[in-house]
């Protein structure tokens, strides 16, 4: 792995355990009966998707850095044909609800 590899991943793990002890503070609060209110929603919002994408990031890397120039295409294919088929399940229920 090269230096600006290391960096990347250095700066993906902070970034991740910053994310994590946010959500766990969030969520503290919640158990000790703390109202959330609109803006606390919205940081809830946020912090969840910077987790979902951070995940992402580091999964793909990982895949990248462990798998082989066929292997990659094979799962790169299918990532992508799912995020076709979750993306128009999506616009489907937002169009007609959960009928």
């Amino acid at each position: 792995m090269c230096e600006s590899q290391c960096e990347a991943s250095n700066v993906v793990c902070r970034l991740l355990e910053e994310r994590v002890n946010r959500i766990k503070t969030m969520l503290a609060a919640l158990q000790h009966g703390q109202i959330m209110s609109s803006n606390d929603q919205r940081m809830l919002d946020s912090v969840n998707e910077d987790l979902h994408w951070l995940l992402l990031i580091t999964g793909l890397t990982n895949l990248y850095l462990i798998c082989t120039d066929k292997s990659v295409q094979i799962i790169k294919n299918i990532l992508y044909n799912w995020h076709k088929k979750f993306t128009f399940a999506c616009a489907q229920e937002l169009k007609y609800g959960n009928a």
